[in-house]
C-alpha cells in the first residue's frame, strides 16, 4: 500500500493493514506502533473512546471508521477495502443480504496456528458460521486454554493471554474437520442462498423463541452452540422428510395462534419458511432429522412469547388473555 504524503491529520508512524485484518486488531497495531493506547488512536480518529464501537460490516461506525483510516493514513477508502476487505470476505459480510451482517459475534475468536505465524486478528474469524480454521483444519477458540479467560484483540495482535500471559506457541489445539455448512458458506457469492436457507432454518426450527432475524442472538452464541445449531439446519436443509415435517408442524404450530391473534402474526415468515421446505434442493441427506426437535411442546410457547410485539398490536380481549397466559 502506497501512502500519500503526510498533513496535519496523518498518523506519526504509518503501517499498512494486514490481507483481510478486523479493524480492531490494526487499530490495536497502529497504537502499538505509534507508542500510544487504542483509546488514543480511537480519539485520534475521531471516535469517542468510550463508545467501543462495534464496527458491524456495512454499519455507519464501520464507514466512518473506513473515512478516517484513509485520512490518517493518507490513503484512498478503496485502497484500504481492498487489503481488509478480500473478495471472499466481501461475499461473507454482503450488507444486502439480511441477516449477514448481525453474524459478526461478540466474543472474540482466533486460530491459534494463525496467531503464531502471523500476529493479527482476521475478520472471518467473527463470523458466527466461521468455526474452523480452513488453513490449518482447527477449531476456532474464544477462552485461553491455560486460565480459562475470554480472548481479546490484544492476543492476537501480542501472542500472549492478556490475563496470564501464556505464549500462544505452547497453546494446545483442538484439529477437526470443517464442517459442510461453513465449507459451503466460504465458497463465496455463490453461497448467499445457502447461508440465507441456514439462518432461516435455525430461526424458524431449531430456535423457535427467536421468531424474527433481528431476535436470532447470534451475536452472543459461542462457538459450540453455533455448531450444533447449525448442524442441524444443515441437517434439515437436506433432508426430505425433515422438511416434510417441518411443513406439517409449522401448519399446526400456526393454526391456533392465527384464530386468536388474527391475520396480523407475521405470515411472511410461515410463508417463508414453507417455500424454503418446498424449495429446497434434492440432495441425499448425510443423516435425517431426530423428529422429536418439532414435537417439544414448549417449542409452542416460546413462538407464542416472542409473538408478544406482534400481537400487542392487534386490541381484541383474546390476544390480551394469550400474552397474560404465556407471559
Amino acid at each position: 500500500m502506497i501512502f500519500g504524503p503526510r498533513n496535519d491529520q496523518s498518523l506519526s508512524v504509518r503501517r499498512s493493514p494486514m490481507v483481510g485484518e478486523s479493524i480492531k486488531s490494526f487499530v490495536w497495531r497502529l497504537a502499538d506502533v505509534n507508542a500510544c493506547s487504542y483509546g488514543d488512536i480511537l480519539a485520534f480518529l475521531g471516535f469517542n473512546r468510550q463508545s467501543k464501537p462495534w464496527f458491524l460490516p456495512g454499519s455507519r461506525s464501520e464507514q466512518d471508521m473506513y473515512s478516517s483510516l484513509g485520512k490518517a493514513l493518507n490513503v484512498s477508502e478503496s485502497a484500504l477495502l481492498d487489503v481488509l476487505r478480500t473478495p471472499e470476505l466481501k461475499a461473507l459480510w454482503a450488507p444486502s443480504v439480511k441477516g449477514t451482517s448481525d453474524m459478526k459475534v461478540r466474543a472474540i475468536r482466533m486460530c491459534s496456528s494463525c496467531v503464531e505465524e502471523t500476529r493479527y486478528h482476521r475478520q472471518a474469524w467473527q463470523h458466527a458460521l466461521y468455526c474452523v480454521c480452513p488453513l490449518h483444519q482447527e477449531k476456532l477458540i474464544e477462552t485461553c486454554p491455560h486460565c480459562g479467560e475470554a480472548i481479546v484483540i490484544e492476543t492476537c495482535v501480542g501472542g500472549r493471554c492478556f490475563h496470564c500471559a501464556s505464549a500462544v506457541e505452547g497453546w494446545s489445539r483442538h484439529q477437526m474437520a470443517m464442517p459442510d455448512w461453513q465449507s459451503q458458506v466460504n465458497q463465496g457469492a455463490a453461497s448467499l442462498t445457502t447461508l440465507k436457507r441456514l439462518l432461516n432454518m435455525a430461526m424458524i426450527v431449531i430456535r423457535s423463541d427467536d421468531l424474527f432475524t433481528t431476535d436470532m442472538r447470534i451475536r452472543e452464541m459461542r462457538i459450540t452452540e453455533t455448531m450444533a445449531l447449525m448442524d442441524k439446519a444443515w441437517g434439515l436443509l437436506h433432508s426430505d422428510t425433515a422438511r416434510q415435517q417441518l411443513r406439517d408442524k409449522l401448519s399446526c404450530r400456526w393454526r391456533k395462534e392465527i384464530a386468536i391473534i388474527g391475520e396480523a402474526l407475521p405470515l411472511t415468515l410461515y410463508d417463508q419458511a414453507d417455500a424454503l421446505a418446498l424449495t429446497a434442493e434434492q440432495v441425499t441427506p448425510p443423516f435425517d432429522m431426530d423428529k422429536n426437535v418439532f414435537s417439544d411442546r414448549a417449542r409452542a410457547l416460546e413462538i407464542i412469547k416472542s409473538s408478544k410485539h406482534a400481537a400487542m398490536q392487534c386490541e381484541n380481549v383474546e390476544t390480551h388473555e394469550l400474552i397474560k397466559l404465556h407471559r
